[in-house]
């Protein structure tokens, strides 16, 4: 029995066949290194003919060639990528009259990779799963940050393509901080700057609708989207993560929750129960405050707090006052100053647990000359 050779496909038989199908069509695949030879045969030989659109042919208008965008040992083509992302913006940005903020704004990942890029046909669907992992963004943020023909929009972030998926949370579940704390970085240094507010006047001043629907840059970004994937709709969280991991903000580390006065839900969790953990916080915060600001001893705090004074006062730099939580966590002030003696771990309320004991709800409906006896009695 006889067996016939193969043919060997020469380079000249490769040529032939782009030639005569007018297009990228090889007679046999062949790995993209060898694919350079081919095209550049193809270039001398369309010279001044009317073939000369096959001049414009490059490595990815081949489908299926082996090592394309990775090569045998994992090393990813950049700068091949770059180039038809390159390609495709600008396609994108003339057919639909987009400047490159628009772009920004209207792509989303079916238009990446589903889009046509030349006559020969060619998308990008293939490169985008090889080197970006699906995500549209990261194409053309590496296109940015590696060509200076687009170096005015170094700015841009993942989280300014808004029709990307999986920019606040992976799939896996796991929530992007890092990310998350630079959009909010960005959005509140922004804040500042247009508002001419200090940090402390930021706190002070921010409620929900500010922070989630004001556009933190140019590309028209708002961080509705992460507040809730990331912060479950709480921006005092989202700034108190940014205060407590970003160390540009360590002066102001001393801030809590209960600052935000202006943000919805800060005394009651998303099942409905109070946090009195924080209430208590909140009260020893304002107990050290007024004890500092009056010089007073805890005796002198005991005699002349009511309910106007504790609901009213601010009791710190960023203008605090506990009118909210009396209302959404107590009955009255003295419950929340019992609550806070009779369970808080801090040391002020550690001090004089043992000492005021004896102090019940009925002490503080007296009049302050009748605490200020009753205290010097008890002290006796």
């Amino acid at each position: 029995m006889r067996f016939l050779r193969k043919k060997t496909i020469t380079l000249e038989d490769q040529v032939r066949s782009i030639l005569q199908h007018h297009g990228p069509v090889l007679a046999k695949r062949i790995p993209a290194e060898d694919l350079h030879p081919v095209i550049d045969e193809v270039r001398k030989r369309v010279k001044n003919t009317d073939l000369a659109f096959l001049a414009e042919l490059r490595a990815y208008d081949f489908k299926h060639t082996p090592y394309l965008w990775v090569d045998g040992d994992g090393i990813r083509n950049y700068e091949l990528a770059r180039h038809a992302t390159h390609v495709l913006v600008q396609l994108l940005m003339e057919e639909n009259d987009w400047d490159f903020i628009t772009l920004v704004t209207r792509i989303n990942q079916p238009l990446f990779q589903a889009t046509k890029i030349n006559r020969f046909n060619t998308t990008l669907c293939g490169m985008l799963n090889s080197i970006y992992r699906s995500t549209h963004s990261a194409a053309i943020i590496d296109l940015v940050m590696n060509d200076d023909r687009y170096a005015d929009y170094r700015d841009v972030q993942p989280y300014d393509f808004t029709k990307t998926r999986n920019i606040w949370k992976a799939r896996d579940g796991t929530k992007n901080y890092a990310l998350a704390r630079k959009a909010t970085h960005a959005h509140i240094q922004k804040l500042m700057h247009d508002k001419d507010w200090t940090f402390p006047e930021l706190v002070k001043n921010i409620d929900y609708t500010t922070f989630a629907t004001t556009p933190i840059n140019r590309y028209g970004t708002t961080l509705r989207g992460m507040d809730l994937i990331v912060y479950d709709r709480s921006p005092g969280r989202a700034i108190l993560d940014l205060v407590m991991n970003d160390d540009r903000y360590a002066d102001y580390r001393d801030l809590q929750l209960y600052d935000f006065g202006r943000m919805p839900h800060i005394w009651n969790r998303k099942d409905g129960t109070k946090d009195y953990a924080l209430a208590r916080t909140a009260t020893e915060a304002h107990v050290e405050y007024l004890l500092q600001q009056n010089s007073w001893d805890f005796p002198g705090y005991l005699t002349n707090i009511g309910q106007v004074l504790f609901r009213t006062h601010p009791i710190n730099r960023y203008g605090a006052k506990l009118a909210g939580m009396a209302v959404a966590v107590y009955d009255s002030h003295a419950d929340a100053i019992l609550d806070w003696m009779r369970n808080h771990p801090g040391q002020l309320a550690r001090q004089h647990r043992e000492q005021y004991s004896w102090l019940t709800k009925d002490f503080f409906m007296l009049s302050k000359e009748e605490r200020a006896k009753q205290l010097q009695s008890f002290a006796a």
